[in-house]
């Protein structure tokens, strides 16, 4: 009789209470130490083990699910040490790479897991709307850009509710734009009003036609790479759909990547898939620091798979306001941006410091 023939009553049993990568470990080391008690003991013992094995094969292993362990062979059989030494080494080491497996299998869920339910970046969405009169203006800008170059500032800049009437802008935006594009970690975005997708269609494309028209000055860099469309609807109107995607893809054919819509509330259900794949950002809640505080923060954003491209807006945000707060609400529910001003028009940069230490501690 071959040894195929000796194990096989035991082999079939033991690939039935395993999963398969454990059953390959087990075959070979479990095979590999019967050969040796085949090789040492079988001329002499062959008849008793056959027997055992065909009438009781619970005797020699304990299965389970999560273990194998050696149940002892009769005492009557002279090389029970030998035999249960060599099983013994079998079982442990399959035993151990059942666990080492179980072990790999759920680091590797822990891991898909965390990736999968960790919070997205926030960036800061500041509305640049003050003048830069002087190289202080903007100053606390350049100061949060260059000290936290792990956090991206998308930058709105707004000459002249847009971009004026003149090709480039006036030389202390041409200077303030240079400085920001100095940054890896800024993008800069133009504003653009739609007037809730009322205002002429060949009006927008002309601010848009101004802002890609900067890149083409030389004498410093004051590229914008995106526009920000301030007073977008938020209807289910097919055609305001239309008018938001028509001149969103304008954009990004004048090179000006980066959209954002703002209509400051939450979009109608019927329009929220159509807005969403137009824009890569949406402020969906545009709105004091008190009503934020005061409102439920899920129950203002369309949903939850949107919340990576949406945006909040806050101004008004009294003295003892609490960005952190805010911030933390935001990256816990992994909002694309965010910001806070103190101010009603955001003509301010008093408070991009406050958000950006804001948004270092909800990291930590």
């Amino acid at each position: 009789m071959d040894m195929d023939t000796l194990i096989s009553p035991l082999r079939w049993p033991l690939k039935m209470s395993l999963p398969e990568a454990a059953w390959t470990t087990y075959a070979t080391v479990f095979e590999t130490s019967v050969a040796t008690v085949y090789e040492t003991y079988i001329i002499t013992w062959l008849p008793s083990l056959l027997n055992l094995l065909l009438s009781s094969p619970r005797h020699l292993l304990l299965l389970s699910p999560r273990c194998i362990s050696l149940r002892p062979l009769p005492l009557h059989w002279s090389f029970t040490s030998e035999v249960a030494s060599s099983f013994s080494t079998a079982t442990s080491t399959i035993a151990s790479s059942s666990t080492a497996s179980s072990s790999t299998a759920s680091s590797a869920a822990s891991s898909a897991t965390a990736s999968s339910t960790a919070s997205p970046s926030t960036s800061i969405l500041l509305p640049l709307y003050i003048w830069p009169t002087d190289n202080t203006t903007w100053a606390p800008v350049y100061e949060a850009a260059a000290g936290h170059p792990d956090i991206e500032f998308k930058v709105i800049v707004n000459p002249d509710s847009g971009p004026g009437d003149t090709t480039y802008p006036e030389a202390a935006y041409i200077a303030g734009i240079a400085q920001l594009n100095s940054y890896d970690n800024v993008v800069v975005l133009g504003y653009i009003p739609t007037e809730y997708g009322t205002r002429s269609a060949s009006d927008v494309e002309s601010d848009i036609s101004t802002y890609s028209g900067w890149s083409a000055y030389t004498a410093k860099n004051i590229t914008v790479s995106g526009i920000f469309f301030d007073e977008a609807p938020r209807t289910d109107d097919t055609s305001l759909i239309s008018y938001m995607t028509e001149v969103a893809d304008n954009a990004r054919s004048s090179n000006l990547d980066f959209i954002v819509f703002n209509p400051g509330t939450k979009l109608e259900e019927g329009a929220v898939n159509g807005y969403f794949d137009a824009a890569d950002l949406i402020v969906e809640f545009e709105n004091s620091y008190d009503a934020w505080i005061d409102a439920v923060p899920a129950d203002e954003f369309s949903s939850t798979e949107d919340y990576s491209k949406d945006a909040v807006l806050l101004y008004s945000a009294p003295t003892d306001a609490n960005y952190e707060t805010v911030i933390k609400e935001a990256k816990d529910m992994g909002l694309g941006a965010a910001y806070l001003t103190n101010t009603v028009d955001y003509k301010s940069a008093d408070t991009v410091l406050k958000v950006t230490a804001a948004m270092v501690s909800a990291s930590d």
